[in-house]
């Protein structure tokens, strides 16, 4: 689902038991020559790994690594994956809870996926879809987009950019600029190049 680079090192999530004939559960660490395994892995599938102030973290549907109990997210320690403090859920039991995607943007570590709770500690708060974490409290971005699950996340033009939907029928863009709720809008851009045909440069503009 997933790869990055952490140190010197690829690493590799998504949903198998073993590389390179050694058991990994969801995540691996390739170091050009061979694989090696990272603690225990997961229990369930890892879609997103990302680099944030220099700790690796990791989200998906899994709630726990070996023995440690964990709400879809984790960052690695150099020799276990372990709770970084927050998680999130579902209020309704019968729903399926996720991290889809982890992107740094302007220092802060941005989630999204499957979700409408986050919770901090002891508390929980309501945030749907996305949330954000500076490295010591999370922000819910307004409760983020109501009753929507999140895929895709882009930094733009000095707002944040979310995508998702479950099927070609219900797909949506949305914007987040820091004050309010986020806009769902749908936009379609025309593309321009010029000159064209060119040799060294050119131009690229959508209107």
């Amino acid at each position: 689902h997933d790869l990055c680079v952490f140190g010197t090192d690829l690493i590799v999530a998504g949903n198998f038991l073993k590389a390179g004939g050694i058991t990994v559960n969801g995540i691996a660490r390739w170091d050009g020559n061979q694989w090696h395994s990272m603690g225990a892995g997961f229990n369930d599938d890892v879609y997103a790994i990302c680099v944030y102030n220099g700790t690796l973290y990791a989200g998906g549907e899994f709630t726990q690594s070996g023995t440690t109990a964990l709400k879809r997210i984790a960052k690695w320690n150099g020799i276990d994956w372990i709770d970084p403090g927050f998680g999130v859920s579902y209020s309704s039991s019968g729903l399926h809870a996720f991290i889809h995607t982890l992107r740094v943007f302007q220092s802060k570590l941005y989630v999204a996926g499957g979700f409408d709770r986050v919770s901090e500690g002891t508390s929980v708060h309501f945030g749907q879809g996305v949330c954000s974490f500076n490295g010591t409290v999370i922000d819910t971005l307004a409760g983020g987009t109501l009753n929507r699950e999140i895929e895709a996340l882009a930094w733009f033009d000095g707002d944040l950019y979310v995508g998702g939907g479950m099927n070609n029928s219900n797909s949506y863009i949305a914007k987040y600029n820091g004050t309010a709720s986020l806009d769902e809008s749908e936009a379609v851009i025309r593309w321009t190049i010029h000159p064209n045909p060119a040799e060294a440069n050119c131009v690229l503009s959508g209107v």
